[in-house]
């Protein structure tokens, strides 16, 4: 009788042991394209917002604005919505708090917030898909207006893209965590999204006004501001690098932090799960 050798795919060899990880993240991706719907009328929400927000400028620059030029402005926001991934960490730890699943989830043997972290990827990966589909189309009719960067400043905001990501999960785990001392979250998590849209610079740029350089020192702006002025040259080489330094340091003590908070949670805990 003839037999078919198993021959493993290409993702199995690169990743080996580590496969599962991939499958995982493959599992929730196709999840997440169930709801299409739902996606599709928060990608309008999301669209709206940008598109407004770039006509507001403009037509502040059309009536003599000088803060920023258009060109300026448009990049500022394609680039930044561009690469700027979304997560709902704060919605994944709290609600897995809140409703008991958590307990069941700390018993696998995988660690939960490896799983956590590459389960919120995937969830989110359906909608950044659609969405940079989307942004892509707008960049090809706007390109005119678009700051093209050196291969440099793109590779350094491509680093810094994956940092800042790393950071917002962090800040989110760290919000998530007040479930374990409150009864529901749901306004924390409302009240603090709302605010990270103008803490990060997303809302509006940390620079266009003395009043709001505070900020720029505090995690939120090394999700969003910092790396779009990467990327649109305004820092030299050393000061890039700078940035990428603080926000590696921003991400170490954010972690350091929401380890803190969760392990000091469980204490606290006492659903059986479900």
């Amino acid at each position: 009788m003839n037999t078919t050798a198993y021959k493993p795919t290409i993702m199995e060899r690169i990743l080996k042991g580590n496969y599962k990880w991939w499958y995982y993240l493959g599992h929730v991706f196709k999840s997440s394209t169930i709801y299409r719907g739902s996606t599709l009328i928060y990608m309008v929400g999301r669209f709206l917002i940008l598109g407004l927000t770039i006509l507001i400028w403009y037509l502040n620059i059309q009536a003599g604005s000088n803060l920023l030029s258009f060109e300026t402005v448009f990049t500022y926001y394609i680039a930044g919505s561009l690469f700027s991934f979304s997560s709902g960490m704060e919605w994944n730890v709290g609600q897995a708090i809140k409703d008991g699943s958590l307990s069941s989830s700390l018993i696998k043997p995988q660690p939960y917030f490896v799983m956590a972290i590459i389960g919120d990827f995937g969830w989110w990966l359906f909608s950044n898909i659609i969405e940079t589909i989307i942004l892509l189309v707008l960049i090809a009719i706007g390109f005119q207006f678009l700051i093209v960067p050196t291969l440099i400043n793109l590779s350094l905001f491509m680093v810094l893209c994956v940092i800042s990501y790393f950071i917002k999960v962090m800040i989110q785990i760290i919000i998530g965590t007040f479930a374990f001392y409150l009864i529901d979250i749901n306004g924390v998590m409302n009240i603090t999204g709302q605010l990270q849209l103008y803490l990060s610079g997303k809302a509006l740029p940390l620079n266009v006004a003395g009043i709001l350089l505070p900020i720029t020192v505090l995690p939120w702006a090394f999700t969003y501001f910092y790396p779009v002025q990467v990327f649109l040259g305004e820092y030299t080489l050393i000061q890039s690098l700078g940035v990428i330094a603080a926000s590696l340091v921003w991400l170490i003590v954010l972690a350091g932090i929401a380890k803190m908070m969760f392990l000091r949670g469980l204490k606290k805990f006492e659903s059986v799960g479900l």
